[in-house]
């Protein structure tokens, strides 16, 4: 016959030798609780501008690229997709070169927000009555769907920079 007091008996064991080897683990792992924190009053950035000489080069290239796609905010102005593709191509590395390929789809592929930008600016936008190109309301460039979509692209790009930027500090 099948003895299951055996079993539970051995459960329990296994249970307690498990708990006092994670017991062990997480006490051996702590160190002295009691060290104060020493927060510096002074950094030093000696080194912060050579550091950071690619991403400086890379927010500027960006700061290029979104003050182009605001002059598409006012009617009197068109914007050519063009020039966009060219500013978010320059540079080494570029924009193009730092964004991934899902969100490099979406900002220069076919339909992308280069190709609704250069489609909606130059015209007026109502949501009443949305249109199939959109256009400028109040001091907004929106495309067809009214989604201000020049922000997604500035937002997409900054992300990337930022990751670039804590993964420099953290590997160098």
């Amino acid at each position: 016959m099948f003895n299951t007091d055996k079993v539970n008996s051995s459960k329990n064991n296994l249970f307690i030798a498990l708990f006092g080897i994670f017991f062990l683990i997480v006490s051996s792992s702590c160190t002295d609780q009691n060290k104060t924190l020493s927060i510096p009053e002074d950094y030093n950035a000696t080194n912060f501008i050579t550091s950071a000489t690619t991403e400086l080069a890379v927010l500027n290239q960006l700061d290029n690229l979104v003050s182009e796609m605001k002059k598409g905010r006012s009617v009197d102005n068109n914007l050519e997709k063009v020039v966009l593709q060219n500013l978010y191509q320059a540079g080494s590395p570029s924009l193009a070169d730092i964004t991934t390929t899902y969100y490099d789809s979406k900002i220069n592929g076919l339909t992308g927000f280069f190709t609704e930008l250069e489609k909606a600016a130059g015209n007026e936008y109502n949501p009443a009555t949305p249109n199939e190109t959109g256009g400028v309301y109040g001091s907004y460039l929106f495309n067809q769907y009214g989604s201000a979509f020049y922000r997604t692209i500035a937002i997409s790009c900054l992300l990337v920079i930022g990751i670039l930027i804590t993964l420099k500090s953290i590997l160098y």
